[in-house]
């Protein structure tokens, strides 16, 4: 082999690896809140649309890790497509996230937050 053909093999090399590193990493923490937002948002106009479709209220309780397990932790739909909730508290690595639902649209946001 010469030396430009071994240069060719190092840089192709490198690339590969420069291109593969980051997919290891796990993703930033506020890309991981949003996608945990967007699938409890999923989740929550689903149960909105259901109750909307048959014309009865529904309970929906978020599948997520909260900081402390009261009855306070749920969504109540109702046929009207409003929604009656408190401010629920979710606990995501060291953070802990307070999400609202907006009771018109029955959509989920991020409150505020707070580091332990």
């Amino acid at each position: 082999m010469s030396l430009l053909e071994t240069l060719i093999v190092l840089s192709i090399t490198a690339l590969v690896i420069g291109v593969a590193i980051p997919s290891f990493r796990p993703p930033p923490r506020h890309l991981a809140l949003q996608e945990e937002l967007s699938r409890l948002e999923r989740e929550a106009l689903a149960v909105r649309l259901r109750a909307i479709r048959s014309g009865i209220a529904q309970v929906w309780k978020p599948d997520v890790l909260f900081c402390s397990s009261s009855p306070n932790d749920r969504v109540v739909y109702l046929s009207d497509g409003s929604a009656l909730s408190e401010p629920f508290c979710i606990r995501q690595k060291d953070t802990t996230y307070f999400v609202t639902v907006s009771p018109l649209t029955g959509r989920v946001q991020l409150a505020n937050h707070m580091t332990p």
